[in-house]
């Protein structure tokens, strides 16, 4: 990551195992998993092996779906930190574990609404003195209405809390928006939205949020194009 550093070469095999039973309205989903890279310079990037799990139950109604959902990913801290936050970290392990739980049910025939949770811990390997461990808390609500069948106007506000577990000051964020989705065929559909955010905390910030989001689903193939400006928590100090 800097001007005349070293290179390095990356294979990489990533087996995952997924076990679903699905008994009348409920449906149990185990996930077992690994991303197995190998480098030719470690000093530049180290070996890996990065384990996942993650163990999922969803319940429907008639009108209404419940998720549930925890997990376990270890994960190269480089490339999830400038993959969330736009930051470069020290090549060294990243460990998160996490809940979610979310509702989503239908007030009417149009319009319907969505109630997410979720906690999230993460830690650092090699004590690293840049990388601090943190803990997230949030949750989010979204009101849609479904204008036709292949169109629908939303709002939706989230917000959430930063926690070091050692050093640093807490921070919340929160921020709410619009969006509207299309969907322009069986394949094809997008989702545009843009609002507000307020960070509170260390170096309070309020400013504009927005995602940009392009799907394409084939019969053999998935295509996906992702732009937006949003607020991630990040470890280093």
């Amino acid at each position: 990551m800097v001007s005349g550093g070293a290179s390095a070469y990356r294979a990489r095999v990533a087996p995952q195992y997924t076990l679903t039973n699905v008994s009348g309205a409920n449906e149990v989903a185990l996930s077992l998993g690994a991303v197995i890279e190998r480098s030719s310079n470690e000093a530049v990037s180290q070996d890996r092996n990065d384990p996942n799990a993650s163990l999922g139950w969803k319940h429907l109604t008639p009108t209404s779906e419940f998720n549930l959902n925890a997990r376990y990913l270890d994960e190269s801290a480089r490339a999830a930190e400038l993959r969330q936050a736009g930051v470069v970290v020290s090549d060294t392990t990243r460990t998160t574990k996490g809940v979610a739980a979310r509702w989503t049910s239908l007030l009417t025939e149009r319009l319907n609404y969505t109630l997410g949770a979720f906690y999230s811990a993460i830690t650092y390997a090699d004590n690293d003195p840049v990388l601090i461990d943190y803990n997230t808390y949030g949750g989010r609500f979204t009101l849609g209405y479904q204008i036709s069948p292949r169109d629908e106007v939303y709002w939706l506000t989230e917000g959430s809390l930063y926690e070091p577990t050692e050093t640093g000051s807490d921070s919340t964020y929160y921020g709410s928006m619009i969006g509207f989705k299309r969907t322009i065929s069986d394949a094809i559909d997008w989702d545009v939205r843009g609002g507000w955010l307020t960070i509170d905390g260390q170096g309070d910030e309020s400013t504009w949020q927005g995602n940009l989001q392009l799907n394409y689903t084939g019969e053999q193939s998935r295509f996906a194009v992702n732009v937006g400006r949003i607020a991630n928590p990040t470890g280093r100090q």
